[in-house]
């Protein structure tokens, strides 16, 4: 939740993104922050923006997604079609 209200800049636009409601997703960056313990965003009544330990976090988060996202899609494909080298080979007398 927290990427996805710095990903779209809005808890009301990040809720609709994920399915939920603006105050549910409110309280899941503030469970997150309680349970860090330090403040990731700070709200204003015009805007949200990061503070210096909230930057940090989601350029961690944000490649941990990214690399979530990557190993996903690799799975996806490997239960595809077979890829790769098809080597057969027989006896020389063989027919």
């Amino acid at each position: 939740m927290f990427a996805a209200v710095i990903d779209t800049g809005s808890f009301a636009a990040a809720a609709a993104r994920l399915g939920t409601s603006t105050g549910q997703a409110s309280k899941l960056v503030s469970r997150l922050e309680k349970e860090l313990g330090v403040q990731l965003i700070m709200r204003t009544t015009r805007a949200l923006s990061l503070s210096e330990v909230g930057r940090a976090y989601y350029e961690r988060i944000k490649a941990l997604i990214d690399d979530f996202d990557s190993l996903d899609a690799s799975v996806r494909n490997a239960s595809g079609a077979p890829s790769g080298r098809l080597r057969i080979t027989a006896p020389i007398t063989f027919g």
